[in-house]
């Protein structure tokens, strides 16, 4: 079971300490204290993935002006805790979490190409690809 709490004074040092693996380095390059820094002066809502008391991971969205939909801008959990099923159950939740506080209609992301893992999960949870550049796949979740 996955809970999602608010990034605070409490817990904000503990998510800068999260990282992904050796191998997602170069498709997860900013580091988590860049996120936080980023959703702090730019308007994000910046949250914390906790299994128990264990912080394993962290995720960034916000409503895009320009289009009007929520972004999920940055969704990761620590190496130390993937294999373990928190990847599904963190989008679950926060797929929920948004939907339940903001009445959405469509939730956007994007991953790397290359990144099959993240596709693979993001399919399966319903996001369907809507776009794709050199460098970056769209995918959209809709709840109408």
């Amino acid at each position: 079971m996955i809970t999602i709490k608010k990034i605070t004074a409490d817990n904000w040092y503990a998510c800068t300490l999260l990282e992904p693996t050796e191998e997602q380095r170069e498709l997860f390059p900013a580091p988590a204290v860049f996120w936080l820094a980023e959703a702090a002066y730019c308007g994000m809502n910046a949250l914390a993935l906790y299994a128990e008391k264990n912080i394993v991971g962290f995720a960034v969205y916000a409503i895009d002006p320009e289009d009007g939909h929520y972004w999920i801008m940055a969704f990761m959990i620590d190496r130390r805790y993937q294999t373990k099923g928190y990847g599904r159950l963190g989008m679950q939740e926060l797929v929920k979490h948004i939907h339940n506080n903001h009445q959405c209609e469509v939730i956007r992301l994007g991953h790397r190409p290359n990144n099959e893992r993240a596709a693979h999960l993001y399919a399966s949870l319903g996001f369907m690809e809507i776009n794709q550049t050199e460098y970056e796949v769209i995918r959209q979740l809709s709840f109408e």
